[in-house]
């Protein structure tokens, strides 16, 4: 007679099998996930940094109005010269609790400093939407809001450039033309904002005219309109959002930037397709590792 029943024979044979693939799993499949997930913008305390060694940014992203501030690293008291919107994946080691932590505490670094900032206003036209989740990317500083109304999906997509600080925001609906705002443009100086190419807003940063802050309002298939000193964006499905300031002239010119990027990804074309500008930004974004056994 076996020392053991034959049913848990079969049991302790399955349990061996269970042990065997649980060691034999290569360590790089349980690693921490990328993303950390955020609460919702209600206000400035609560909005999400990013940025690089040039601009230091927020965004305020809600239902009804999307505000994306930025700043010189010099008119910060203390300058930030580190931190998660620089190194966003620094985060990737902490708790969840201890990133958002993290998170708040470079936000403050931006209290009681509007004075100082250039600002992107977009005022969103129609019924507001339903926020449903906003998704940081911690190895590209890439930061996703979704929004739903009625059927359909928007996604407003923030990432910056670390060469030239400028701040990329895509805008996509999965329904034509769900897309309608106002753009504004503000910053310290008491000067006018001008609309130059019917896309691009510029404005002096400050009294100094060789300053300036210009956004770019680039839709993918309609065209804008103008409106004052805004700019109007009605039915589009997607859109690429540029906003950037420094020295009016010289290679850390906006506009220097802006060329620069459009002869990276669609060269020799007078008004670039904002498609291939942003798929190519896309791919610039730093990414994780591809894990192996050997480098987990």
């Amino acid at each position: 007679m076996p020392l053991f029943p034959s049913t848990f024979k079969v049991r302790r044979s399955t349990f061996n099998v269970r042990i065997l693939i649980l060691l034999t799993t290569p360590a790089w499949s349980l690693t921490p996930p990328k993303t950390l997930t955020l609460p919702q913008s209600t206000d400035w305390t609560h909005a999400i940094p990013n940025g690089n060694p040039r601009l230091a940014w927020l965004l305020l992203d809600q239902p009804a109005h999307t505000h994306l501030r930025g700043h010189l690293h010099a008119d910060l008291h203390p300058p930030i010269t580190n931190g998660p919107f620089l190194q966003p994946a620094s985060l990737h080691s902490l708790t969840e609790q201890e990133a958002l932590k993290s998170l708040r505490q470079t936000v403050a670094t931006f209290r009681g400093k509007p004075d100082t900032a250039t600002q992107l206003h977009l005022e969103w036209l129609g019924t507001a939407p339903e926020w449903r989740t906003t998704t940081l990317h911690l190895a590209s500083g890439r930061t996703v809001s979704t929004f739903r109304t009625g059927t359909t999906t928007i996604t407003r997509t923030l990432v910056t450039d670390p060469t030239s600080g400028a701040a990329y925001l895509h805008l996509l609906a999965d329904h034509p033309g769900a897309l309608s705002f106002r753009a504004t443009l503000t910053t310290p100086a008491n000067t006018p904002t001008l609309i130059e190419d019917r896309r691009q807003l510029t404005r002096s940063l400050t009294q100094n005219p060789e300053t300036e802050a210009r956004a770019w309002i680039l839709p993918f298939e309609s065209d804008v309109e103008t409106s004052g000193t805004s700019i109007l964006l009605r039915g589009e499905g997607e859109a690429l959002i540029i906003l950037n300031f420094g020295p009016k002239t010289g290679p850390e010119s906006p506009t220097a930037a802006f060329k620069n990027l459009t002869q990276r990804h669609d060269p020799g074309q007078p008004h670039p397709n904002p498609a291939k500008l942003w798929h190519g930004i896309l791919a610039s974004l730093p990414t994780w590792p591809t894990p192996s056994p050997e480098n987990p």
